[in-house]
């Protein structure tokens, strides 16, 4: 009889030290980092990476991160300031060096998927400039642009490609009930109404669209007129001195409004170009923090991606790749002809390729 408890105890004994061995085992597997693979066909911009820039307006590129970028292993520091060659290389396709290099658009197999094509960006001045920032890169190839007004409808066409950059300007969400926002808008004469994007639909950019065609790609933008409105409206209203300051940090409320009204801007656009790929930019930061204004932006643009993804609406992230931006032509707008007007055009014509040849396809 003891002898037999003795080898019961001695089981019992040795079960819980097998049992112990598999959950220290287990629990040290589970506790090991395990860096999940990542993929070299995911959408380079929106991945981290390192920003390139150099001394003249297109010595800019973005170089995302690989694997063996993380692996830890020691590198000697080196005097050289341009990235090294091999890196480089797996930056996107720089598609504007592409147009330059051509010699005959008409005979660039390579750009086939931009030809007949035509992007459109839905926004303020900002998109404008970018606008006419392709054309000045484009000049030596035939580009023209056009414009109906600042505040209206501008577009960049290349002949050679029979290729349109446009933009469609509105002066943000406020909405359609609110009938003293349009005459708060002065010189009346820069601001041509409808004073709401609903309205502008229409009536501006309709005939615009009979011109240009069916895009075949959508960037939507609302920042920096919504940034204006908010004091605006506190201002109408008599509210505190501190929503009426026109650079200010937001509040909660205002980006949960901002947040309603981008969602029905995007359905807007979702309604009238069921079949068009859409995305969403964001708003670069001012040329200072004065008045927190860079923390509004900051804010606003957290709020928007936040939404976007809910949507299922991409991120065109030109704005965040320019932190640290400099080369204003005033306290908010890059100039025309710049190293963040290049970005933008490789950007477009990369996104513009995805759209063409299918939105899944991320290589």
């Amino acid at each position: 009889m003891v002898s037999f408890l003795g080898r019961q105890m001695a089981y019992a004994t040795i079960g819980i030290a097998v049992l112990c061995l598999l959950f220290a085992a287990t629990y040290q597997h589970q506790s090991q980092p395990h860096p999940t693979p990542r993929s070299n066909c995911q959408d380079p911009y929106n991945q981290p990476g390192y920003i390139y820039r150099g001394h003249t307006p297109t010595e800019i590129r973005w170089i995302p991160y690989e694997d063996e970028d993380l692996q830890g292993r020691q590198v000697e520091l080196i005097n050289e300031l341009k990235p090294p060659a091999a890196k480089l290389a797996k930056a996107p396709p720089s598609f504007n060096q592409w147009i330059k290099d051509s010699g005959n658009l008409q005979d660039a197999p390579e750009l086939d998927f931009a030809r007949g094509k035509t992007v459109l960006s839905v926004g303020d001045s900002h998109d404008r400039r970018n606008v006419e920032g392709f054309c000045a890169q484009h000049k030596d190839s035939g580009a023209v642009l056009t414009s109906k007004g600042a505040h209206v409808a501008t577009r960049c066409t290349l002949p050679g490609l029979n290729l349109t950059v446009g933009s469609w300007f509105h002066y943000g969400l406020a909405e359609q009930k609110e009938q003293w926002y349009g005459p708060h808008l002065t010189p009346a004469e820069n601001n041509p109404p409808p004073f709401f994007v609903e309205e502008r639909m229409g009536d501006v950019f309709e005939p615009d669209l009979a011109e240009i065609g069916k895009p075949d790609l959508i960037i939507l933008q609302s920042i920096y007129w919504d940034l204006r409105y908010f004091p605006y409206h506190a201002t109408h209203y008599g509210w505190t001195w501190e929503l009426q300051r026109v650079t200010r940090p937001m509040t909660w409320n205002e980006l949960a409004w901002h947040r309603a009204r981008l969602t029905d801007y995007v359905r807007l656009f979702q309604k009238r170009f069921p079949d068009v790929p859409i995305m969403f930019r964001l708003g670069q930061e001012r040329a200072n923090n004065q008045g927190g204004g860079n923390v509004a932006l900051y804010q606003m643009n957290e709020s928007a991606k936040t939404l976007m993804n809910y949507l299922g609406i991409p991120i065109f992230p030109w704005a965040e790749l320019l932190t640290g931006e400099e080369d204003y032509a005033d306290v908010m707008h890059v100039k025309p002809l710049s190293q963040p007007t290049y970005l933008f055009a490789d950007m477009v014509l990369y996104y513009l390729r995805k759209a063409v040849q299918g939105w899944e396809m991320t290589c």
